[in-house]
This record gives structure tokens, C-alpha cells and sequence, in this order.
């Protein structure tokens, strides 16, 4: 079984971890807060959808973090394995 390998990386920058030829799966940990106004670390996925004229993307998935490692190693995660 293959393991991750983690790489660096930075706030608010799209990462793509996924494609298909038509729709492309991108992932980004940035600063933000929660539902109670508490700073935290977010992760998002967005797919973007080339199949259509007018294209489209939408932010799929978020996950809150309240450590840094935490949100990094979750998007390692998604770089290494799509998920």
C-alpha cells in the first residue's frame, strides 16, 4: 500500500486533485471562522465544470479545523488519495 507523501503548502490556493477531462475537483485550506465567530482553519473542495457552454464551479465540501497540521494534513490527504 502506497503512503502519502506530504507536501507544502499554502493558505487560499487551489490546489487540483482531481480530473476527469470535463470536471475538475481543486482543494484550499484558508483562515476563517466557525459558526460561533472563533478563528479556525477551513477546508474547501470545488468542482469547475468544462462540459457545459457557460462551464460552472461549486464548492462542494468544508471541513473546520482548529489546528494548522490538522487542515494541512487533510489536504495532503486530498492531494495524495481524491478524497
Amino acid at each position: 500500500m502506497p503512503t502519502a507523501t506530504a507536501k507544502k503548502v499554502d493558505l487560499n490556493t487551489w490546489y487540483q486533485i482531481h480530473t476527469n477531462g470535463g470536471t475538475t475537483t481543486f482543494a484550499r485550506i484558508y483562515l476563517g471562522q466557525d459558526d460561533n465567530g472563533y478563528g479556525c482553519f477551513v477546508f474547501e473542495k470545488m468542482s469547475v465544470d468544462t462540459t457545459v457552454p457557460q462551464g460552472g464551479a461549486e464548492i462542494f465540501w468544508r471541513e473546520e479545523f482548529t489546528g494548522d497540521l490538522s487542515a494541512v494534513e487533510r489536504l495532503n490527504a486530498a492531494m495524495n488519495s481524491s478524497i
